[in-house]
């Protein structure tokens, strides 16, 4: 039984194994994710600390992320689907201030490699803590289709504290 699989319901930061000798490391990111929830791995850098990416809604699309290089700070947002409208985004950031509990952050490092899954019905964005932070992510779905389940609300949907950097 996969850990990573279509039942989950909550954002789950998971850690890899690592397995290390004289040459170097290796952790096998995949293992635990049942192979259905992959069909489009996209590598992602961002150059300088501070660079946001998204917010980003799906009704279908599963992310599966994990640091290769730097760290990021992830935001995962459980948004009620009856509320989702991506023209009236004052709508879901009223949501958003008195339901804080629907906001999640994790923070990922290349220095301890972990998957962080942020199943669907969940809007999602990450900023670089470091420059030169470069993330992999899996996707259950092609680009194609994941064009058509993408509800773009941008950085400022949440308070600027949630983006805070420490």
């Amino acid at each position: 039984m996969f850990k990573i699989n279509k039942y989950l319901k909550d954002s789950t930061l998971y850690s890899a194994p690592l397995i290390h000798d004289q040459r170097g490391f290796l952790s096998p990111l995949t293992d635990d994710i049942n192979p259905d929830l992959i069909n489009r791995v996209c590598f992602v850098g961002n150059f300088g600390r501070g660079v946001k990416r998204g917010i980003h809604y799906h009704k279908k699309e599963w992310k599966i992320y994990s640091v290769l290089t730097g760290a990021a700070k992830f935001l995962s947002l459980k948004i009620p689907e009856n509320i989702i409208d991506e023209n009236n985004k004052e709508v879901i950031k009223n949501y958003l201030e008195k339901n804080p509990q629907s906001i999640k952050s994790f923070v990922l490092s290349s220095r301890s490699p972990e998957v962080l899954v942020i199943p669907s019905w969940h809007a999602n964005g990450w900023i670089s803590l470091e420059d030169n932070t470069n993330v992999i992510f899996a996707s259950n779905l092609q680009f194609k289709d994941a064009k058509l389940d993408d509800y773009r609300f941008g950085s400022d949907l949440v308070s600027e504290k949630y983006w805070e950097m420490g």
